[in-house]
């Protein structure tokens, strides 16, 4: 990726899991960006373009510096204290639901455009090992079984 910019938001308070990926999306036509924080158990979002530059810094090993930006408007929109995410991983924003993969649980977790939980869908992998969700171009959803190494296709 070098043609493109790097950033870094500072404020957000996000913490990682080793060995779990957290995923993001960027909703241009809104101008938020979507964060799934697994260590602190949340879905969270904010407007990069509302925060306030506050330095460059050094990046090691040598680099380009990296521009770093103070977050004004973080919002957590789903977290541990709502009983439903544990280690969140996966994103899917799609037709107006949110998707979001549990690591911990391997469960799939949707809520609608105002953050409420519509369902919560059983899909039979063991715990910790569902990553990542996506939908094709079939319109089917595809998940990431980090434990068998495999991708699987589900149909609703």
């Amino acid at each position: 990726h070098e043609d493109g910019l790097k950033k870094r938001y500072v404020g957000l308070g996000l913490k990682r899991v080793p060995n779990i990926p957290s995923s993001m999306h960027f909703d241009k036509p809104s101008g938020w960006l979507y964060l799934i924080d697994t260590g602190n158990s949340r879905f969270i979002r904010f407007k990069p373009e509302n925060s306030t530059y506050l330095s460059t810094a050094p990046t090691y090993p040598i680099e380009q510096p990296i521009d770093r930006y103070q977050v004004k408007d973080l919002q957590e929109l789903v977290s541990k204290s709502d009983d439903v995410l544990f280690q969140p991983s996966g994103l899917l924003m799609h037709n107006g639901i949110t998707y979001i993969s549990d690591a911990l649980t391997s469960l799939i977790i949707a809520f609608d455009d105002n953050w409420k939980l519509i369902e919560v869908a059983q899909t039979g992998l063991t715990k910790n090992s569902l990553a990542g969700i996506t939908v094709g171009p079939d319109n089917k959803m595809y998940l990431v079984d980090r434990n068998s190494n495999r991708v699987l296709r589900l149909d609703p």
